[in-house]
């Protein structure tokens, strides 16, 4: 006779209690980590993802599943990630490294993984891959921006001394060519040479002048300045240059916009933006819209920036309607020397120049542009508030 089997419901109840709650624990971990867990076959397609996906690049978990992550990837990534697998293949380590996915919404943003490969215990082959992923994308944008200020703070250091050391050989050759020419005879066809080497001297002259602005190695008084009134100054000076074909439009918010800057610099900054502006339209035609208002920097710009954070600043926004800017050169554009345009088309130190004046105002100059769709330049300058005379 069989002996009667005895369970320990009361045991069983308690397990079962302590198995639910395990499971309601790892479910809250994985529904309100703030970086994005999934695990991938070995060819690099989605098994499982976490909810926070919708978060990081705006899909849902079923979205994702049964999708490769190659499909999400930045095209200059590829090669990186797959070799990233392929390391996996070989060794039993975590394997990081940083790429681009992207958005549901369209752009690409900057993540950081962490791989590792999880191997059948008796084959040794892998089954999957758990990939824990986060968004660096402010981080990325942080360091670029450091990046442009070390670069462009050795390119000026660099153009400075080139250009106090051009200038001390350019009055050498401008000196000896005045002489020259007061010791030769107006009949002397020698003249006429010597006044194109005075030409090129003029022309390398204005070349120096803007290295060394770039560089900042010039001098700027500061005064209060209405620019409101510089503003309409500039779009009449630009009106000389700008085709019939390109309009030109303002909108002010105010009647008077203070601001502490050197006047003759704050208008060259505005030219050359709006200059640049034009050439991008001269054969298509279009709109160059001014547009002057009071506001604060925008997020996340204004975090980075402790003198102009939450400060109400002066905007000035140039746009056209040209061709835009190819997103693949967005980050040069204000580099000196440096065009999109084509082979044998002018080039020069404009935007740099710009960049320059606003930084050396204590503003900030923000690009934003779509490629086919237009470019817009805005200029954050802090407002100049007037202190009551204290005297009785």
């Amino acid at each position: 006779m069989n002996k009667p089997t005895v369970v320990d419901v009361g045991g069983l109840e308690a397990e079962n209690r302590e198995l639910k709650k395990r499971c309601s624990n790892y479910s809250q971990i994985i529904d309100n980590a703030a970086d994005m867990t999934s695990f991938h076959d070995p060819g690099g397609t989605y098994l499982f993802v976490t909810p926070v996906c919708r978060d990081l690049i705006g899909y849902h978990p079923e979205e994702l599943t049964g999708k490769r992550i190659y499909d999400f990837l930045h095209p200059d990534d590829l090669e990186a990630v797959r070799s990233g697998y392929e390391k996996m293949a070989t060794q039993h380590t975590v394997h990081c490294l940083s790429c681009r996915l992207k958005h549901k919404d369209g752009p690409f943003i900057w993540v950081e993984t962490s791989c590792k490969a999880i191997r059948d215990e008796s084959t040794n082959e892998i089954e999957k891959i758990i990939v824990t992923t986060r968004d660096i994308t402010e981080r990325k944008n942080f360091e670029h921006q450091v990046y442009q200020h070390l670069k462009m703070e050795t390119v000026g250091t660099f153009a400075g001394g080139i250009g106090h050391s051009f200038n001390n050989i350019l009055y050498i050759i401008m000196g000896n060519a005045e002489l020259a020419m007061e010791d030769l005879p107006r009949w002397n066809p020698v003249r006429n040479l010597i006044q194109e080497i005075q030409s090129a001297g003029l022309r390398a002259s204005r070349v120096v002048n803007q290295l060394l602005e770039f560089a900042q190695h010039t001098e700027v008084e500061l005064s209060p300045v209405d620019m409101t009134a510089l503003i309409k100054d500039t779009i009449k000076k630009i009106g000389v240059f700008t085709p019939s074909h390109i309009k030109v439009e303002s909108h002010f918010q105010n009647n008077k916009h203070m601001v502490l800057a050197d006047k003759t610099r704050a208008q060259q900054c505005l030219t050359n933006i709006c200059a640049n502006a034009v050439q991008a339209m001269e054969e298509t035609g279009g709109r160059l819209t001014i547009s002057v208002e009071n506001a604060c920097l925008p997020e996340p710009v204004a975090q980075r920036s402790i003198e102009l954070y939450q400060r109400e600043c002066l905007k000035i926004s140039i746009q056209d309607t040209g061709p835009g800017i190819d997103p693949e050169i967005m980050d040069r554009i204000f580099d000196p020397y440096f065009t999109g345009k084509q082979a044998g088309e002018s080039a020069g130190m404009g935007l740099a120049i710009a960049q320059s004046i606003v930084e050396k105002h204590g503003g900030k100059i923000l690009l934003d542009s779509v490629d086919g769709e237009g470019a817009k330049f805005s200029v954050f300058l802090p407002l100049y508030v007037e202190r009551p005379d204290n005297n009785c």
